[in-house]
């Protein structure tokens, strides 16, 4: 939250708070925009208003302050790598860091046309993406080489549109799959979009909880006729599907939930 971070050790049930307060009373200056770990080192990235703070959990010091120069800072993510970082801003604008190289950006990105509110690299391969209230999601090539002397190289790749802008809002946040090149991303409009690197997308949102709804409905119809006992093909199916589902809760309040995701290229 804008006025603390918190630290949630989930193998001793503890939660602890490693800095005092972090702004002033009737200022935002100072206030928590977002936070991230480095993958391979006890760091944290603690991004507020325009500044981001590097700390050394172990040390207990502060190793490096990120300087973007941009009026407020929205997202926040670190390259698997844990080398270089990427930066959203409501100001339009994406900026990539190398950690190796200076406290300025590396970078500066301005495709967008409205405020960013979310940028995420993948896990694995070498893609990330933006997201902003235009409706639009960017997605990018990312070359890093492991050559210290040679800066990484960034390629504009797709815009990717399917998202309608509501209230002045548009794409509010992005997950990449672990492992495959899915880009899946939520929007004001109350929708998810999977979207797979051929270009197709499968649509969730509210016309899927309606025949998700109208499905479950029928099965417990079903179920009571049966006695109660599930019958092969029928609600025990729908009951499997749920099951294996991945449930993704949207900043705008929704809950989507994606049943039986290897069936996702024959959907599409």
């Amino acid at each position: 939250s804008g006025e603390a971070v918190l630290i949630h050790q989930i193998s001793k049930q503890r939660s602890q708070a490693p800095f005092r307060r972090t702004r002033k009373a009737g200022t935002s200056a100072m206030a928590v925009q977002c936070v991230c770990f480095h993958p391979t080192r006890p760091w944290l990235f603690v991004a507020t208003q325009r500044y981001v703070r590097i700390y050394d959990l172990v040390q207990q010091a502060l190793v490096k302050t990120l300087q973007p120069g941009v009026r407020w800072i929205s997202s926040l993510d670190v390259h698997p790598s844990g080398d270089h970082v990427i930066l959203g801003s409501y100001d339009r604008r994406v900026q990539w860091f190398d950690l190796d190289l200076a406290e300025r950006p590396y970078k500066t990105l301005r495709y967008h046309t409205r405020a960013v509110r979310a940028v995420a690299f993948h896990p694995h391969l070498p893609l990330f993406a933006s997201a902003a209230d235009d409706g639009t999601v960017h997605v990018y090539h990312a070359t890093v080489y492991s050559d210290l002397l040679q800066n990484a190289l960034l390629v504009p790749l797709k815009i990717l549109r399917g998202h309608a802008v509501q209230q002045a809002l548009g794409v509010l946040s992005l997950a990449w799959h672990p492992t495959l090149p899915w880009l899946v991303s939520a929007g004001a409009d109350g929708d998810a979009l999977v979207v797979q690197r051929g270009g197709g997308d499968l649509r969730l949102g509210r016309q899927h909880r309606r025949e998700h709804a109208g499905e479950q409905e029928a099965g417990e119809e079903q179920e009571q006729k049966n006695g109660g006992q599930d019958l092969p093909g029928q609600h025990g199916q729908a009951k499997t599907k749920v099951e294996r589902g991945l449930a993704v809760f949207l900043g705008a309040g929704f809950q989507v939930v994606f049943p039986h995701l290897q069936n996702i290229d024959r959907a599409v």
